[in-house]
Parts: C-alpha cells; sequence; structure tokens
C-alpha cells in the first residue's frame, strides 16, 4: 500500500476579529456553497485582536452528551505585553459574549459562536525575565461545528 504525503502547508491562523454577542443581527447562508455571512445591528463591525504571529492555535473537540453531540471550540492565543491598550481591551472582554472570526492563509475564515450561543474570552497574564504577556482563551460549546464565513 502507498501513502500519499499531504503536501499542503499547514494553515496558519493569520487574523481573529471580535464581536458582541449582543451587537449580531443574524447569520445568513450565503449563494456560495456552506459559506455563511454575518448581519450586524447598526453600524457594528468587526474588531481586530492584536495577536503574537504564528501563537494562534483552534480546536474543535466532539463530546457525546445525554442530549446529542456538543463541539467544544477553542482558539488560544498570545498577546505581547508591549501594548497597554490592546491588552486593556482585551481584558474587558474577559467573560462577555462574543463572536469570534478567524482567518486563515489560505483565506477561509471561521466563525466561533453564533447569533444563539456565544463564546467566552479568558486570559492569563504573566511576566518574568524572559517575556512578558498574556495567553488569551476564547471558548463556546455548541452542538454544531464552526461554521464557515464569507470574508
Amino acid at each position: 500500500m502507498i501513502s500519499e504525503k499531504n503536501n499542503q502547508p499547514a494553515q496558519i491562523i493569520v487574523s481573529i476579529h471580535y464581536q458582541y454577542f449582543k451587537n449580531i443581527a443574524a447569520i445568513e447562508k450565503s449563494n456560495t456553497a456552506n459559506l455563511f455571512s454575518i448581519l450586524f445591528i447598526g453600524t457594528s463591525v468587526w474588531k481586530k485582536i492584536y495577536f503574537t504571529p504564528s501563537s494562534a492555535n483552534f480546536s474543535q473537540k466532539p463530546k457525546k452528551t445525554d442530549t446529542g453531540t456538543l463541539y467544544h471550540q477553542t482558539l488560544q492565543f498570545n498577546s505581547p505585553g508591549e501594548n497597554a491598550d490592546d491588552q486593556e481591551e482585551l481584558a474587558k472582554l474577559n467573560d462577555l459574549k462574543i463572536v469570534c472570526r478567524l482567518e486563515y492563509s489560505n483565506g477561509t475564515a471561521i466563525l466561533i459562536g453564533t447569533d444563539k450561543i456565544p463564546a467566552y474570552l479568558s486570559d492569563d497574564y504573566s511576566s518574568d525575565e524572559k517575556s512578558t504577556g498574556s495567553s488569551f482563551q476564547i471558548t463556546c460549546k455548541s452542538p454544531k461545528r464552526a461554521i464557515f464565513l464569507e470574508i
């Protein structure tokens, strides 16, 4: 049996954006197969999260429950401790209901959280002689896998 090696480069998360859960009007299926678009309330737009390049990782693990399967979606990333404004903005998001858009190096994007099920951010700050910064985690437990977005 011959096994072919996957020559596709690993996809890297290149961009992370968020918006408050309360600002999502709807999520609609677009004209493009299996892609969705977000409708915001009023003039709301995505807000960018600055993070250490190549530090972001996304996982989506199914867990069986009595009521069906729940997908534990987790985005982890690091942010350098150099910009106090960015750190303060992210600290304000702790435990607030949000949705999060991840963009990959191949041009695809996915959504963590929905207009019905929010995601949550938590952080862990550390400082020592080697580095200063924060580790962040955005999580969502959903009965559906993360959806692909039209960007």
